[in-house]
């Protein structure tokens, strides 16, 4: 397997309008990495630049110490599956899997083997004979990935491979493809917007927005330490509070907050907690009284909006518990869940 670097890609279509810019990530041996971020950030094109199907305005890629950029497309090892399958209607599964294996010129018996394998993989095994219109959409869709994995690609790119998939299915085939990778030890990018399926699936999560990556890590870490405002809120935070740090004592408008041990320098800070880490009653430090104005059953949870001090808080709340507009409690703000963002 191979490592993916790049070096200050920046890619723009037309002068004065990147797609994204000074872009600097490097991909493990045998890595899964969720690239993720909002429809039109460049999340595909960054892939059609690792892929060999265009070319960067600025940058330079390597595999491993290698730059591949004088490198056609079709010799750089590369297996891309797209958001829509793109197999041949007029061949059938079996042939369909075949096809990068006879561009690659590859014996009957080695793409016998190989289709049999691919298949088993993606349990679709005794389908080889079937019509791409027999079968459903997954099943299109796991086609297209017993494709790219046949020709045992050193980097396989799965451009939103689920988005078109109904949400029972769209888990079922992720888990799946987070097991083939895991056997395969094929480096993987996996482009998506879902911030669910990016923590599902990955190793690291790299988050592309308005054109630069804003953070790299451990999936935890986006939900947990957010580096400012715009990544909090793309995985679901919703409440921010300003406050004057001194120590470990926060004074905000709500009320004076303890908190972890924090390198953070004292002075203007912005807190954030997220909705699910507020807690229901008093415990302890941090209990804030407040009164419920809203709530919204939401099947897992039960959001829950208070008014603490003249300001609002967002509470992920256990969804069978029944809730009262205008009833008053206390919220208690655990320290160790509480982030600093410096202002």
């Amino acid at each position: 397997m191979t490592t993916l670097i790049l070096k200050h890609l920046s890619k723009e279509y037309s002068p004065g309008n990147p797609v994204f810019r000074d872009i600097n990530l490097e991909i493990a041996e045998g890595e899964m990495l969720a690239l993720l971020g909002p429809s039109g950030c460049g999340k595909t094109t960054l892939l059609r630049l690792v892929a060999g199907l265009s070319q960067p305005t600025q940058g330079d890629i390597f595999f491993d110490d290698q730059s591949v950029l004088s490198i056609p497309a079709e010799k750089r090892g590369v297996a891309m599956v797209f958001q829509e399958h793109s197999i041949f209607p007029f061949m059938s599964v079996g042939e369909n899997i075949a096809f990068g294996l006879k561009l690659k010129r590859f014996s009957r018996s080695q793409i016998a083997d190989r289709v049999a394998k691919a298949l088993a993989q993606v349990q679709l095994s005794g389908f080889e004979n079937r019509n791409p219109a027999e079968i459903s959409g997954g099943q299109r869709q796991r086609v297209a990935l017993a494709r790219a994995l046949a020709i045992e690609p050193n980097f396989l790119l799965l451009d939103e491979p689920l988005s078109n998939l109904e949400s029972v299915l769209r888990e079922e085939l992720r888990y799946m493809i987070r097991d083939l990778q895991n056997e395969s030890g094929i480096t993987t990018i996996f482009v998506t917007h879902d911030q669910a399926e990016a923590v599902a699936v990955a190793d690291r999560v790299a988050l592309l927005l308005d054109g630069s990556l804003r953070q790299v890590g451990q999936p935890r870490s986006f939900f947990d330490h957010p580096r400012d405002v715009e990544v909090a809120r793309f995985f679901g935070g919703t409440n921010f509070v300003q406050g004057k740090k001194y120590g470990t004592i926060v004074q905000t408008h709500l009320g004076e907050l303890e908190i972890a041990p924090s390198q953070q320098p004292d002075g203007d800070v912005l807190l954030t907690i997220r909705p699910e880490a507020i807690t229901i009653g008093a415990n302890g430090h941090n209990n804030l009284p407040a009164k419920l104005i809203s709530f919204d059953y939401r099947g897992l949870n039960t959001q829950c909006e208070y008014q603490v001090n003249g300001d609002r808080l967002i509470v992920a709340a256990h969804p069978n518990t029944h809730y009262k507009i205008g009833e008053t409690t206390f919220l208690h703000l655990p320290k160790e869940r509480i982030h600093l963002i410096s202002k």
